[in-house]
């Protein structure tokens, strides 16, 4: 178990994060994943519990902001480690366009891995990053805006600094303020009513429209975000006229 007798966290052995990882990935049916997305949902796995134990994340990895916000080269050695040795499946691809070459990671089809529930992970945490995996596995710009712009260690980070985990806390009850709703009347109900179900009738009646598969070509376009972050600035002189 990982939940110790105060409520906070042994340290995990990484190798067994990243298989859980994986293993709940393939449960919801967003596997293989990105390099970047297998590292981000780690980190989110480390925010979460240290939401649920007053700031103590599950691994003792080190976190940094750097490539598209955290990242931890433990984790990124680890992953290498696990393909190394044929744990877990690299798929390596190069994109359409040009020669960059990524990554796509799952289980081996021999490797028995635990989920997070039997790691210790208790339901909740389990829950959220399942929501999130159905959210974001596919779609790795909302992903990386979501780490970057509403996880605890990134608010106050700068390029380069070690991430903080102590300000991951669980929201209790008593710090959401309760809001007093107006009472409707029965007539504005009775016609807000009316008005849904015609909005459901007239949906229900509306082709369905499939979404794509998860190929090649989806993946390739999804390539050019996963690796080093890119160097910015400028240099040179700008003339401006009124």
């Amino acid at each position: 178990m990982l939940v110790e007798s105060d409520g906070k966290y042994s340290v995990m052995n990484v190798h067994l994060l990243i298989l859980a990882i994986l293993r709940e990935a393939g449960d919801q049916g967003v596997a293989p994943m990105l390099r970047t997305t297998l590292v981000k949902f780690f980190y989110l796995l480390d925010v979460y519990t240290a939401e649920n134990s007053a700031g103590t994340p599950v691994s003792d990895v080190e976190w940094r902001f750097l490539h598209f916000g955290p990242y931890s080269y433990q984790v990124a050695d680890a992953i290498d480690e696990l393909s190394n040795q044929g744990v877990i499946f690299a798929d390596h691809r190069k994109a359409e366009a040009g020669n960059k070459e990524f990554v796509l990671y799952h289980l081996n089809n021999r490797q028995r891995a635990g989920d997070l529930r039997q790691l210790g992970i208790p339901g909740t945490i389990q829950t959220r990053l399942h929501a999130d995996m159905k959210r974001y596995a596919r779609d790795l710009p909302r992903l990386l805006n979501y780490v970057y712009f509403h996880t605890a260690p990134m608010f106050e980070a700068r390029p380069g600094d070690v991430l903080d985990f102590s300000g991951c806390l669980k929201m209790t009850i008593e710090d959401v303020k309760p809001i007093e709703m107006n009472k409707l009347r029965s007539r504005a109900i009775k016609k807000t009513r009316t008005k849904l179900r015609k909005l459901i009738q007239a949906r229900k009646s509306q082709e369905q429209i499939e979404q794509g598969p998860y190929d090649d070509t989806y993946f390739s376009s999804l390539s050019i975000l996963d690796g080093e972050s890119l160097e910015t600035g400028f240099a040179g002189r700008a003339k401006l006229s009124v």
